[in-house]
């Protein structure tokens, strides 16, 4: 049994010698093979460029144990040694559990529905980050889609393995982001989405973290600039973001607190039950920014009923949720 591989992305960056190693490799894995014997000598090739390809393009290689891989190189072979992190029937066992998990969330698919959209919601609402790092199981999809815990690499590698099913361009991302509970700079992984109108990154990690709070999606189909605030990558493996998606170009500016006013006041006319606010004035915290916000309905009679505020420090916007 093996999934769709809608996007190979990092094989074709590859040159022909390398594309050569990676096929390899793939196929050995995928039959469960610890030794790939490849002929020919390849000692001039970055094996570590290749295997992290190999990996970001296939998903379902959740077993590998890339601590324990290791290269013998004669004149005339090149041998691939690794070891597995579970025994095959685990890893079968495994495989028909995410295989059916993905039939279930495909039977809730309707046509009329965005397929980039469904399924970032999905992992959204059905996947939950997880600080139990011991467990191998939160770094992969079988993590994210048949526990529903997660830390971000699994959670990139679902959105990848989803997108391929939905027949989405994707791809992982690796590099560092502002932990937005800390403020520290931590590794991470996120994804990057090609869409008739544009290439852009997502992040479901961080969305998670508000969308239960404000149903918000702050870091759905945003461009390199806005992404940057708090994560960083090297730029050169992967294609350039410079669109903004439909939820980044409605980012409202707010320079000082007159342009607060006026766009709380016009968001109580039109009854706009989502804002998100790109500040200048960096707030302490959540709390700084609701009492500002308080105050300014209270002091201008502002008709805002019940509302909910999410100040997200590493991006410096604010969230407002209204229910009208």
């Amino acid at each position: 049994m093996h999934f769709k591989v809608f996007t190979k992305y990092f094989f074709s960056t590859l040159n022909k010698r390398e594309q050569r190693v990676y096929n390899a490799l793939l196929q050995n894995w995928l039959s469960y093979k610890d030794t790939c014997t490849i002929i020919g000598s390849y000692q001039d090739l970055d094996f570590q460029r290749i295997i992290e390809g190999i990996l970001k393009d296939n998903p379902e290689l959740f077993y590998i144990d890339m601590s324990k891989i290791s290269f013998s190189i004669t004149s005339f072979n090149t041998i691939c040694s690794c070891k597995f992190l579970f025994s095959r029937s685990q890893i079968e066992t495994k495989k028909q559990e995410i295989f059916s998990k993905i039939k279930e969330i495909r039977t809730h698919y309707k046509p009329n529905i965005d397929r980039e959209v469904f399924v970032y919601k999905y992992i959204l609402t059905h996947v939950e980050y997880s600080y139990q790092f011991e467990q191998e199981d939160l770094y992969n999809v079988y993590g994210a889609l048949v526990l529903g815990k997660a830390v971000c690499e699994g959670y990139s590698k679902a959105m990848k393995l989803l997108c391929d099913e939905f027949e989405i361009p994707c791809i992982i991302v690796s590099g560092f982001a502002i932990n937005q509970s800390t403020g520290n700079r931590e590794r991470h992984a996120w994804n990057i989405i090609k869409r008739p109108n544009g290439i852009y990154h997502v992040d479901s990690t961080w969305d998670c973290n508000t969308y239960s709070l404000v149903k918000s999606v702050i870091y759905y189909n945003v461009s390199d600039g806005f992404i940057a605030r708090d994560h960083f990558w090297n730029k050169a493996p992967y294609p350039d973001c410079i669109n903004k998606g439909v939820n980044e170009r409605k980012i409202i500016q707010i320079k000082n607190q007159n342009d607060l006013k006026v766009n709380l006041k016009r968001i109580s006319k039109e009854k706009r039950k989502l804002s998100i606010f790109d500040v200048t004035q960096n707030y302490n915290s959540t709390s700084e920014v609701l009492q500002e916000i308080s105050l300014i309905i209270k002091q201008e009679s502002i008709k805002i009923p019940l509302y909910s505020v999410v100040y997200v420090k590493s991006i410096n916007c604010v969230i407002l949720k209204v229910n009208f």
